[in-house]
């Protein structure tokens, strides 16, 4: 909008460029008209069609403005199919990632647990931010990325061979409640059985000062747990259920509304992964709990379950004024 001023003049006219993103990203008020009507008596607002079908060919809007919207489909039938396969597109990513990438939809999210309003304050250039992580050490044998600070684990193992099993570190904040959580590495795991699974948190584990390590139990992930206990007997265990995930998502909400979690901004998988988390009911319709959809390149958001693990080992109060000798989040050890 300031740099908008340069174009005052009747001479000049102002182009505007943008890629579909949420509906909750202030992009979409602009486009929607939403920003142009607000503040403007009833009598006076206008309906911005903004369908493809409105504007494949371009049209004017309400506020004079002339608009278009290109999908791939429209860029195929002017000469782009020579460079591009729409089929191959469509296997490699997932629909509603083509619908937002190639069919310039805006991602519903007004829905979601963890929107993108919320999460993108986390977003981070982790290589300029993060001086103190030394990425470059992970792969040298005997590195020691982090130091001697301490880490936590999150672990989300798959369901019954349906998922990919998730694993994120994370380096807490010095003070409880009142630092910043980092996602300091995370990997989807796939096709490993139980042994595979704790012997790759093992070699993940080893590279750090890990103080806590977290993982759910339900289904198969119990037998994980028996493994990794045998070599860190302090390992939590959640048993997820309609209460414990209400908490975990509860206390990541808190930790993302208060901006006290970063992670590395080229990480789409894990904002994608909280995004898909959503409110349900339960199969008695008397209650409320969390499910995702699942996605061929996020899973169940495994990814994000396994971060809110690792929160989880953080009390639900931390940083409050009423803290006080709260416990965790989750209910067993």
């Amino acid at each position: 909008r300031v740099a908008s001023a340069m174009a005052t003049q009747k001479i000049y006219k102002r182009t505007y460029f943008s890629t579909p993103s949420t509906k909750t990203h202030e992009s979409h008020a602009f486009w929607s008209g939403e920003e142009w009507n607000k503040g403007r008596a009833k009598g006076d607002q206008r309906e911005f069609d903004i369908s493809h079908r409105h504007l494949r060919d371009g049209a004017e809007m309400p506020d004079g403005s002339w608009q278009q919207s290109v999908t791939i489909h429209d860029a195929v039938a002017r000469g782009l199919g020579k460079l591009v396969d729409v089929d191959e597109l469509r296997t490699e990513y997932s629909e509603e990632e083509f619908r937002n990438l190639f069919e310039c939809e805006d991602v519903d999210d007004s829905e979601s647990s963890f929107p993108w309003a919320r999460l993108a304050p986390a977003r981070v250039d982790s290589f300029m931010r993060w001086r103190d992580f030394k990425p470059a050490l992970i792969d040298v044998p005997g590195g020691r990325p982090f130091g001697d600070r301490p880490v936590w684990i999150g672990y989300d193992p798959n369901k019954q061979g349906r998922d990919d099993a998730a694993l994120a570190v994370l380096a807490p904040p010095e003070e409880p409640g009142k630092g910043k959580f980092r996602v300091l590495e995370k990997f989807r795991l796939n096709g490993l059985d139980y042994q595979g699974q704790a012997d790759f948190i093992e070699q993940v584990a080893r590279r750090y000062t890990v103080t806590d390590i977290s993982i759910d139990t339900t289904g198969h992930g119990g037998a994980v747990w028996e493994l990794v206990r045998k070599w860190f007997p302090t390992v939590r265990k959640i048993e997820y259920s309609v209460a414990s995930k209400t908490a975990l998502v509860i206390k990541g909400q808190n930790v993302f509304r208060a901006q006290r979690i970063e992670f590395d901004a080229g990480w789409t998988d894990v904002l994608q992964a909280f995004m898909a988390i959503r409110p349900a009911l339960t199969g008695s319709q008397k209650g409320v709990t969390y499910v995702a959809h699942r996605n061929g390149k996020i899973g169940h958001a495994d990814i994000a379950w396994a971060i809110l693990n690792a929160l989880s080992n953080e009390p639900m109060d931390a940083g409050t004024a009423h803290q006080g000798g709260g416990g965790r989040v989750v209910f067993s050890d």
